[in-house]
C-alpha cells in the first residue's frame, strides 16, 4: 500500500501538467462598441405641408382709420398631424415684420408696407398677438384643439391694420406671407 500511494503521489504532478493545458484561457483581443443615438421631438405637418391661404376679400379703405389697431378680423382653422403630443403645443412664426411695426405685435410686412399697410396674427381669442421670429415657441395650447391620436386644429385669426394714416392708403391687391411651425415641448 505504501508502494501505491507514493505511485499516485508522483503522478499528482504530472496529472497536474496535463490538466493545466487543457483549462488554459487563451486571451482575445478587446473591441469596444460606440452606441449612441439621438432625442428628437418632430415638428407637427401643418396642412399636409401645403400652403393655407386666408382671404380678407375686399376691406373698404375707410375701415382702418385708426393707426396700430386691427380690423376685418378674420378666423382660420389649420389641420395638423402631430406626432408627438406630450407637453404643451408651441408656435413659431417666421414673418417679415412691418416697417414700423413691431415682432411682439404679431405685425406681418405686406406688399403694400410702403403704404403702412400690415396684416396682424393674432392667438384664436382674436386678441392675444402671435409674436413673430421668436427663438423659443409661443404656447398655444388655448388655440390647439382636438385630442384624438395625432390630429390636431390650430385655430387662428387674421386681420388687417395700417401703420401711417389711412390717408397713405392706395386702392388695390395687398398680399403677405409667413411661415408656421409647430412642436410639443
Amino acid at each position: 500500500m505504501v508502494f501505491a500511494t507514493s505511485c499516485l503521489s508522483f503522478l499528482r504532478p504530472a496529472g497536474l501538467l496535463l490538466l493545466s493545458h487543457v483549462f488554459t484561457v487563451t486571451a482575445l483581443a478587446e473591441t469596444s462598441v460606440y452606441l449612441h443615438g439621438n432625442l428628437v421631438i418632430p415638428e407637427c405637418v401643418i396642412n399636409g405641408n401645403n400652403s393655407v391661404e386666408v382671404k380678407f376679400g375686399d376691406v373698404d379703405i375707410q375701415s382702418l382709420p385708426v393707426s396700430h389697431t386691427l380690423y376685418a378680423l378674420t378666423p382660420f382653422s389649420v389641420p395638423m398631424d402631430c406626432p408627438y403630443t406630450l407637453g404643451v403645443p408651441k408656435l413659431t412664426v417666421e414673418a417679415p415684420v412691418a416697417s414700423g411695426g413691431m415682432a411682439r405685435d404679431g405685425a406681418i410686412k405686406t406688399s403694400r408696407d410702403g403704404e403702412g399697410l400690415v396684416v396682424y396674427l393674432r392667438a384664436q381669442d382674436g386678441i392675444t398677438p402671435v409674436v413673430l421670429n421668436a427663438a423659443t415657441g409661443m404656447d398655444i395650447s388655448h388655440s390647439v384643439v382636438g385630442s384624438s391620436g395625432t390630429t390636431r386644429t390650430l385655430r387662428l385669426n387674421a386681420g388687417v391694420g395700417q401703420l401711417k394714416g389711412v390717408d397713405k392708403l392706395t386702392a388695390g391687391a395687398f398680399a403677405a406671407t409667413a411661415s408656421l411651425q409647430v412642436r410639443y415641448e
